[in-house]
């Protein structure tokens, strides 16, 4: 049995997180979807509220468990968009190796590069901003 003290986390983030935990139905790999999703995010006004909100409203239908999680997942792909429009198509990327594959960083960065999903002025800038997405798409 796992027990864990939650008074480290502010009353404010546990009021925001609580109402998401319940939609999420506690799927481990939905609430880990928009649990990494929503990190860092703190409004919430213009962040949590409206996610919380697209999530009630996937869950009005009757549904599958299987659409259910899906719809979580979609969520989760679908708020990478904010950062950074690049962040789709890098990791969509990674969808066309397979799944027991090793991916190297250096080689990854050098593909996105040579894909034109990371344009620029030379070799360096390009090489630091391919690592900074691989980076945000990391956590």
């Amino acid at each position: 049995m796992c027990m864990h003290s939650d008074h480290h986390v502010p009353s404010e983030l546990k009021a925001l997180a609580q109402p998401m935990a319940e939609e999420c139905q506690g799927f481990p790999l939905a609430l880990k979807v928009i649990g990494r999703a929503m990190f860092g995010k703190t409004s919430p006004e213009l962040q949590w509220e409206p996610l919380l909100k697209k999530v009630r409203e996937s869950r009005m239908q009757e549904r599958t468990v299987e659409e259910e999680l899906y719809e979580g997942l979609k969520l989760g792909y679908d708020l990478l968009f904010e950062d950074d429009r690049r962040l789709k198509d890098c990791f969509l990327y990674f969808a066309a190796f397979p799944e027991d594959c090793q991916i190297y960083f250096e080689d990854i960065l050098w593909h996105w590069i040579g894909e034109g999903l990371v344009p620029g002025n030379g070799g360096d800038d390009r090489r630091v901003d391919a690592f900074s997405l691989l980076n945000k798409l990391w956590r």
